[in-house]
């Protein structure tokens, strides 16, 4: 009998005899890696080598073959460029929405220095400076992206909308008490800060303005190898954006904390990186106050059935009660940082 066909399921089994083929060397052993929060992810050893698996379509209410295709063509474009710190992309197979990438030895990141905060700057940067290739003018708009403050703001209400619909007291509260002033309040600086930046909310950025983001980033999607040097994962969320918005994600990023000196810190590094454009100052200190607002709808995602579907697929063990009245606490921080700014 086959090592492939000792595995517990019939996706574990796929998995192993699509690396065989694409390896053409036997897999020897199988391992979940912890951390996925939409995917599943392996760590496979063959007789030619180690290899990272990740599983797109593990628990997606779709296919997962966008994430799969966004992943991949972001990694090969970062190759392409000769940007070190980030896992080469191997083989991919959209039918069954698997990619086979480098596997990537090292530690999660629990404390971060101002050497780290400048690997991330250095990844959009290469992002930016490179932005004018020929291969990235095909790349794809990154999710979530924005090119005006309208857009942004829009995206916002969406998200409260869409949970205000959920049959739950307790988040109700919180939107309708908490969020939704602070929301109306930091909306109404951001449109009045544009005008007098001579910005109109509904003027969407002209290319050259925009560029190529990693969109959902920072230290928890980051290794550190053992020689110190940072290595960045997670690519699905890839594309075109706004600058802003490549900033903004990461100042406020609720998968890790930033202190004050760390955000003005990475606040300078995103002027030099994009400070060619003379709006982007502007643009950012009308909209930056936004971006813990639109995390707060985002981690409450849970509360939302296919988000949860996808966390469930991927291994979440929490029960969802204990994971709603988490999500609500962090969701409450960040309406709090908002209101601080």
């Amino acid at each position: 009998m086959s090592w492939s066909a000792q595995l517990s399921s019939s996706r574990d089994a796929l998995i192993a005899e699509w690396v065989e083929r694409v390896c053409g060397a036997a897999a020897i052993d199988m391992e979940r890696c912890e951390g996925g929060r939409n995917n599943r992810v392996y760590r496979i050893r063959t007789l030619s080598g180690e290899f990272a698996v990740k599983d797109y379509a593990a628990g997606a209410t779709d296919d997962g073959r966008e994430r799969l295709d966004r992943e991949f063509r972001a990694l090969r474009f970062l190759e392409t460029i000769g940007f070190p710190a980030a896992p080469r992309a191997l083989s991919e197979d959209p039918q069954h929405s698997l990619g086979l990438y480098e596997f990537v030895e090292g530690e999660r990141i629990v404390a971060h220095s101002d050497a780290d905060l400048d690997a991330v700057a250095a990844l959009l940067g290469a992002l930016h400076v490179h932005r004018a290739r020929a291969t990235a003018l095909d790349l794809p708009v990154a999710s979530a992206s924005h090119f005006s403050a309208d857009q942004l703001i829009r995206q916002i209400e969406t998200r409260y909308d869409a949970l205000l619909a959920q049959d739950d007291l307790a988040l109700r509260a919180f939107l309708q008490r908490d969020f939704l002033p602070e929301f109306e309040r930091r909306r109404k600086c951001a449109i009045d800060a544009c005008s007098r930046s001579m910005i109109a909310p509904q003027d969407t950025l002209d290319h050259p303005q925009r560029t190529l983001s990693p969109s959902d980033f920072g230290f928890h999607n980051t290794l550190r190898r053992a020689d110190g040097v940072l290595v960045f994962l997670d690519f699905e969320y890839f594309g075109w954006d706004d600058p802003v918005n490549a900033t903004g994600n990461f100042l406020w990023h609720p998968g890790f904390a930033l202190s004050a000196a760390d955000r003005a810190r990475f606040e300078e590094a995103a002027v030099r990186i994009y400070g060619g454009d003379s709006d982007f100052v502007p643009r950012l200190c009308a909209l930056l106050p936004l971006y813990p607002l639109r995390w707060a709808m985002i981690v409450l995602n849970e509360f939302l059935p296919a988000p949860w579907r996808r966390r469930r697929g991927a291994g979440r063990t929490q029960t969802r009660g204990t994971t709603k009245a988490t999500q609500l606490v962090k969701a409450a921080a960040l309406v709090s940082a908002a209101s601080e700014i």
